[in-house]
């Protein structure tokens, strides 16, 4: 089941009650892509033949399998592993667990981490199913091959788990934050005064002050500097003028990551 959702839902997840405790945050595997609203092209091509029907081909076969034996009962399949994929799927197991302790790279979303192991188990499922569809996927181990790479597809929205979750705990200087490094990799300005900023962007800014906490997180990670102004001989309070990293300029939209 794929759940298409906007990032605030994801968001607002964590401010269910039961949500996070009773671990349904935990079950979903995440997918946080950059934005392409304002660049869609509406003219995608289709799935490819080569593609398209062999796929077709083999969910047809799979709903076509049987599904009762001569006397009525409920046919049930049980897939075994392979002693090499069982030997890689205990490896990940272990290397899953590893990863939880304190500084690994499981360490902020460890009620997520535990599932990876039975998602790798059900990913190899499907896959070897898919390849045995036009027989009996249940008269042939799953292989290694299939466990190998379904241990590359479970692990691989790790990174998208990790943003997933720091939405859910994020905070409005972080996200504000966020709002201000998109802009300026869309605008690509090297330069820019917070006075231009607020103006531009007064949507998302009930007041002017709004920005100090944004702009302080932005500087201490180094993607913003302040530029010294001189007074300006009429008096008068000048703007806050910022020089921005050249990695915002060239990597903006993926920087913070959502």
């Amino acid at each position: 089941m794929g759940l298409c959702r906007q990032p605030s839902v994801i968001r607002d997840l964590s401010n269910t009650p039961g949500f996070r405790r009773r671990g349904l945050c935990a079950r979903f595997r995440y997918a946080i892509p950059v934005s392409s609203v304002g660049q869609r092209s509406l003219d995608g091509p289709p799935m490819p033949a080569v593609v398209g029907t062999p796929y077709h081909e083999a969910v047809t076969a799979l709903l076509d399998q049987p599904r009762r034996l001569p006397d009525a009962k409920p046919f049930v399949r049980e897939l075994a592993m392979s002693q090499e994929a069982f030997g890689l799927w205990t490896a990940f197991s272990r290397e899953v667990k590893r990863d939880m302790a304190d500084g690994g790279r499981f360490e902020a979303i460890r009620e997520w981490a535990p599932k990876l192991p039975g998602a790798a188990a059900r990913i190899a499922a499907v896959l070897h199913c898919a390849r045995r569809a036009f027989g009996s996927p249940q008269e042939h181990p799953v292989a290694s091959a299939d466990m190998r790479a379904a241990s590359r597809m479970a692990e691989a929205p790790t990174h998208h788990a990790l943003i997933a979750f720091d939405l859910m705990r994020t905070d409005p200087a972080i996200e504000g934050a966020r709002t201000i490094l998109r802009w300026l990799g869309r605008v690509g300005q090297p330069i820019f005064t917070r006075r231009d900023y607020h103006a531009k962007n007064q949507r998302h800014l009930a007041r002017a002050a709004d920005l100090d906490k944004p702009l302080e997180i932005l500087a201490e990670r180094g993607y913003v500097r302040q530029v010294p102004q001189p007074v300006s001989p009429k008096g008068g309070r000048p703007s806050t003028v910022l020089q921005v990293d050249p990695r915002v300029l060239s990597q903006g939209r993926a920087l913070f990551a959502a």
